[in-house]
């Protein structure tokens, strides 16, 4: 197996992970308020890494150059990405969370072709723009999209401008950067933003049942520790577009589970709409024949 594929599989199995985290956030935070359950899901990440540094293990010291793009991409990706996707999971359903982080990819190209220069094929534009649409199309614009629901779904679809950025920013850590540390430094950063930020809702916090607990067990070591050790790894071997194209997983395991786990309906509406999304990520993320060939090609010399 080359580097490449495994690659692949890191993120792949990363992505699974995080489609699995909107339910496991569904169910925690019955318990938790959704800041103060970012904190304590970052902290058990956090003490996870300081049980490896207890046993030997070192994060690499990054220049300042690379210090720098950690910290940003610790304040963006980690501390406001998983705070409003907390909240807005909580607003919204764990289906419609799924089915809108599934327009991530094409937010990504969006972002590519409006801030880094990047030139799209008309493909990659009528993709995004039949995205936008399935969004429109998820959302309840009966009051505006400020309903309850309507403000959970604004704050995932912000989420998917926030992973965009994430993704093009850490092409720009070096290579000889481990991605444990990385990922090590990017949730030490994350937890400690977090602190002031809880004092916001004030919570009070009057207990949780096993299930929460567990659900806060997951969410730290399978869909934050693992996850992002996974897609740091892969990001940093493969282009940031097939990254955000192998994501369509996200809403096809949260669809799946929103159903078995939570009980909740899929409705027509939500159907339409995702299945809307895919086909613009899909015909975005697609190469033509031609060209498929000729990477092909070029990648058996």
């Amino acid at each position: 197996m080359n580097e490449r594929m495994r690659s692949i599989i890191a993120v792949t199995a990363a992505v699974v992970f995080w489609g699995s985290s909107f339910i496991a956030t569904k169910i925690a935070g019955a318990c938790f308020t959704p800041l103060l359950l970012c904190l304590v899901r970052f902290a058990v990440s956090s003490l996870l890494f300081g049980v490896f540094c207890l046993g030997g293990w070192r994060p690499a010291r990054p220049k300042r150059r690379d210090a720098f793009y950690i910290a940003v991409t610790s304040l963006t990706g980690i501390t406001v990405y998983y705070a409003l996707e907390t909240i807005g999971v909580q607003l919204t359903t764990a289906g419609n969370a799924s089915l809108i982080s599934a327009s991530y990819p094409a937010i990504t190209a969006l972002v590519g072709i409006l801030f880094y220069r990047e030139r799209p094929s008309g493909r990659i534009l009528a993709g995004i723009l039949i995205a936008i649409c399935g969004i429109f199309l998820l959302n309840d614009w009966s009051s505006l999209g400020l309903s309850e629901g309507g403000a959970g779904n604004m704050m995932l679809l912000a989420d998917g401008f926030l992973w965009a950025y994430y993704n093009y920013t850490m092409q720009k850590i070096s290579s000889d950067m481990d991605p444990i540390s990385i990922s090590c430094r990017q949730i030490w950063i994350g937890t400690a933003a977090f602190v002031p930020l809880v004092w916001l809702e004030k919570p009070v916090f009057t207990g949780a049942d096993l299930s929460a607990w567990l659900a806060v067990a997951y969410l730290s070591v399978c869909c934050t520790v693992a996850a992002l050790l996974l897609y740091n790894r892969g990001i940093r071997q493969i282009p940031a577009s097939l990254a955000a194209s192998l994501m369509n997983l996200i809403p096809v395991v949260g669809v799946l589970l929103s159903v078995l786990v939570l009980s909740e309906q899929i409705t027509l509406k939500q159907m339409t709409g995702g299945a809307v999304i895919l086909l613009g990520v899909w015909i975005s993320a697609s190469r033509s024949k031609r060209k498929q060939a000729e990477n092909d090609t070029m990648d058996n010399r």
